[in-house]
């Protein structure tokens, strides 16, 4: 009782920083379970494993509520997601197999890599970078087919890899290609459902087999985790957006990502 309490508290945070932020809670949901499934006595061996499989659970439900309230403005590019659809499947299920054959050190390693790239990412981002600085084009030539499979698949991979969402990849791709901020996060949260869905099946069906795992698991996702760290973030997630709106963004993402360094370290170094 009080490991899923402390997962709601961890559910709270995540979906308030991600509304502050506008950023994926994967980056904050990994570290979490990594640290409570060493609480719970977990196998140090698939830790990792069950925080990457876990963590991409929670983006099901937390994707559809965003996904229905960017439809309902008009903000999500339906012909370019029939696009990005195979693409992001394939790099998807190219993550998840990637994922399970490396050991938990690989994969805290390669997760403290991205969240320090992220950091520095975040830290020097201008407030100009969230703006689209071309028209959006009303048609797509084959260049644009090959730049949009691409990015596709480099998402689905990041996701499946490491249970990130893949926004911070697909929504820089999506301004530079013309796209508002808004239209450019309505498409990646989108994006983002059939990369949690497949994710989740695909842990889940080839962690099977696996011991010793917590209790409510099915393969590599626990289910009292997931819903302890999704439904309390529908709520949180609000209240972060609203008080983003009237935040300095510039100064909470420099302190954000001065957090991610840490993070990054602990999981880099730990």
């Amino acid at each position: 009782m009080l490991i899923l309490f402390i997962y709601c508290i961890a559910g709270l945070l995540i979906g308030f920083l991600s509304g502050l932020l506008g950023i994926g809670g994967g980056l904050i949901a990994v570290p979490a379970l990594s640290m409570l499934l060493v609480l719970q006595g977990v196998n140090h061996s698939l830790i990792m494993h069950i925080a990457v499989a876990t963590s991409l659970s929670t983006i099901i439900f937390t994707s559809l509520a965003s996904i229905r309230t960017f439809h309902q403005q008009g903000e999500v590019a339906w012909d370019l997601i029939k696009i990005l659809l195979p693409g992001v499947i394939l790099g998807t299920l190219l993550g998840t197999f990637i994922s399970q054959h490396l050991s938990t050190n690989h994969l805290r390693f390669l997760f403290g890599l991205f969240v320090l790239i992220v950091a520095f990412r975040l830290f020097f981002q201008k407030k100009e970078d969230l703006k689209s600085h071309t028209p959006h084009p009303r048609s797509i030539d084959k260049a644009d087919l090959r730049h949009h499979r691409i990015a596709a698949v480099a998402t689905g991979l990041t996701a499946g890899l490491l249970g990130v969402g893949g926004s911070i990849i697909i929504i820089p791709y999506l301004l530079h290609k013309g796209f508002t901020i808004r239209q450019a996060s309505g498409t990646s949260i989108t994006c983002a459902f059939p990369i949690a869905l497949i994710a989740t099946l695909v842990f889940s069906i080839s962690g099977w087999h696996i011991v010793n795992l917590p209790p409510y698991s099915t393969g590599y996702v626990n289910w009292s985790a997931t819903l302890g760290l999704a439904l309390p973030s529908l709520f949180s997630v609000s209240l972060g957006a609203w008080l983003g709106k009237r935040a300095p963004q510039t100064t909470l993402r420099k302190l954000f990502s001065l957090f991610l360094v840490f993070v990054s370290l602990d999981m880099l170094l730990g």
